[in-house]
């Protein structure tokens, strides 16, 4: 009936009689809900199609279907078609086109005017000249993707997928913070853009097993993001506005990208480790303890200061030299109060070492 839900659970088979019809009225919605090793299994008492009339909604999930007739397009993700199915649909991708809204949950948003059910995988393309999709309740998946120019909102909702897997980004996935990711192995660690942009923290970021994030932008004014362990970054960091704290754990990063600061780091006693070949530094910056790796040319821009509470680790090799320059003919700067410095196997220019301690 119109606004009444109809659900068939998994893990049982309903065998519908060939001379009956399943209505599913508008307004009304019926759920096909399965999960992986427990389908919904339908079956006809005969080998002649049983008929459901759509009508309404019909979200199919680990669905085994066999010998249906739909009056129209059903689509059914990680679900398997035994045969002899009309306008069944067997599909887990799902394709945003942001035609109506920005609303995740609105069906005219996608290419099958149906919102991706928890068994699909949805693709999101570039949004250049298109709405992106914000989420606007919990949603669970069995994968996504981000396409190069696609961008994906959680906007403080939580995001999971049916068992572990990597989200494919090679755009950008923005969070407040505070969001659950359930099953999510990460967010891509060899492409896309993670940005965090909460205003009512503080917040923990994200970690994942093995590099944590490939890009990562820090985008919350007047808030906080804490490290939640030691990060293996291994694209860019930007810190464009709020603070980066690396907490009362000291927890370090590992960069193999550029290093971009117009917010502010919170460094307590933790480390930041460059470990890329070609990097740069942008913004001034007070860090406790910082590392270069040879070989390695690190380029700060001009006119910034680099200041060291802790220790400053700059010793190359033997045909392995750390060069540290300036983005233009004008100087940066490198400061420490106190102590001795000692720099090895460098290659140094258009810089200033100061606050009184010994740079050798």
């Amino acid at each position: 009936e119109s606004g009444g839900i109809l659900t068939f659970g998994g893990g049982y088979t309903y065998t519908i009689d060939d001379a009956d019809t399943i209505n599913c009225q508008s307004g009304g919605t019926i759920n096909f809900t399965g999960t992986s090793g427990s389908l919904v299994t339908l079956r006809s008492d005969t080998t002649a199609q049983w008929d459901l009339t759509v009508g309404g909604t019909i979200n199919a999930t680990y669905t085994d279907v066999q010998y249906s007739n739909a009056s129209a397009a059903v689509y059914a993700s990680s679900s398997t078609n035994t045969g002899n199915n009309t306008n069944w649909n067997f599909t887990d991708t799902w394709t945003w086109d942001g035609s109506s809204s920005t609303s995740w949950d609105t069906g005219a948003n996608w290419d099958k005017n149906t919102v991706p059910q928890a068994g699909a995988s949805p693709v999101i393309p570039d949004c250049t000249s298109i709405n992106a999709p914000h989420l606007a309740t919990d949603t669970t998946l069995k994968g996504l993707t981000v396409q190069s120019g696609g961008k994906f909102y959680l906007d403080g909702h939580n995001l999971g997928f049916g068992s572990a897997a990597a989200v494919d980004n090679s755009g950008t996935i923005y969070l407040y913070g505070n969001e659950t990711l359930t099953n999510v192995s990460n967010l891509d660690q060899d492409s896309g853009t993670v940005e965090y942009t909460g205003t009512s923290g503080p917040y923990t970021l994200k970690s994942f097993t093995g590099i944590d994030y490939y890009n990562l932008k820090i985008n919350g004014a007047g808030t906080t993001f804490n490290l939640p362990a030691d990060l293996d970054i291994d694209g860019a960091l930007n810190i464009a506005a709020g603070v980066l704290d690396a907490t009362e754990n000291n927890y370090g990063i590992t960069l193999a990208g550029n290093w971009t600061n117009s917010g502010t780091f919170t460094a307590r006693s933790g480390t930041v480790t460059l470990n890329g070949t070609t990097q740069t530094i942008a913004g001034s910056t007070t860090f406790n303890n910082l590392t270069f790796t040879a070989p390695q040319t690190v380029t700060f821009t001009a006119g910034t200061t680099q200041t060291f509470n802790g220790t400053f680790t700059c010793t190359g090799s033997t045909g392995n030299i750390i060069t540290l320059a300036s983005s233009t003919t004008s100087v940066f700067t490198l400061s420490k109060s106190s102590g001795t410095v000692d720099c090895d196997y460098i290659s140094v220019s258009y810089s200033t070492a100061t606050g009184g301690a010994t740079w050798n």
